[in-house]
């Protein structure tokens, strides 16, 4: 009893739950697997996302020449924007002269300084939404899941179970035990990692936003 409350308690702190919880009572017992059978079909998890050095600067490199792209491109769009405001600024200054010199009417003044306003909104609402996108906030993201693909195989090898549970919980999702076997699916951010090393020319290719599939998925 004493080593089936040990398991189970491991068990939970994975947040591994049998697929079949018995509630029905339709099997005589729960099935209680040993800590080191779990451990054991986890085992194969690090080499799923152990990242080389060499290949993890490569693609550090890439994304870094992606994303000044991208920053070039947000940077012309915020003058634009910038630009767009300048200019709505002049069309209101005009149409107070003309009110003042009772060129147009009070009504109609109100009609064009409202849709104005509205397209005034929209360039703001736009200029800040890029300026926003222009941050280097995705690099300490990308840097984390690199440091932890480069260091999985190490912090496992060496590790304690209770650290090897927090490595698990960094690297897995939705783990699931069906009888005495593991099911669990690799975080997005590995799974990228995975596809990468992969492909043995891998480099990029028209992602306008490097950071985003790193940085989406850790958050």
């Amino acid at each position: 009893q004493k080593d089936r409350t040990t398991q189970l308690k491991f068990q939970l702190a994975l947040g591994l739950a049998p697929r079949c919880a018995n509630s029905r009572k339709l099997h005589s017992k729960l099935k209680y697997v040993a800590e080191a059978v779990i451990i054991n079909q986890f085992s194969h998890v690090v080499d799923r996302v152990h990242l080389q050095e060499s290949l993890a600067n490569r693609v550090s490199e890439a994304l870094n020449d992606l994303n000044e792209k991208a920053k070039a491109a947000v940077r012309r769009d915020i003058q634009n924007y910038q630009t767009a405001l300048d200019k709505l600024d002049e069309k209101k200054d005009k149409l107070v002269d003309l009110l003042i010199q009772n060129t147009i009417d009070k009504p109609e003044y109100d009609r064009q300084s409202q849709r104005i306003q509205d397209e005034r909104r929209r360039f703001t609402m736009l200029l800040e939404e890029s300026q926003l996108s222009i941050s280097d906030a995705w690099r300490v993201t990308a840097q984390r899941v690199f440091e932890l693909a480069m260091n999985a195989k190490s912090l496992w090898n060496q590790g304690t179970v209770e650290q090897k549970l927090e490595l698990l919980k960094k690297l897995c999702s939705n783990p699931v035990l069906e009888g005495s076997t593991v099911r669990y699916d690799l975080k997005k951010p590995f799974v990228t990692l995975e596809e990468m090393t992969k492909k043995v020319d891998w480099r990029p290719h028209g992602e306008s936003n490097p950071g985003y599939r790193l940085e989406k998925a850790v958050s």
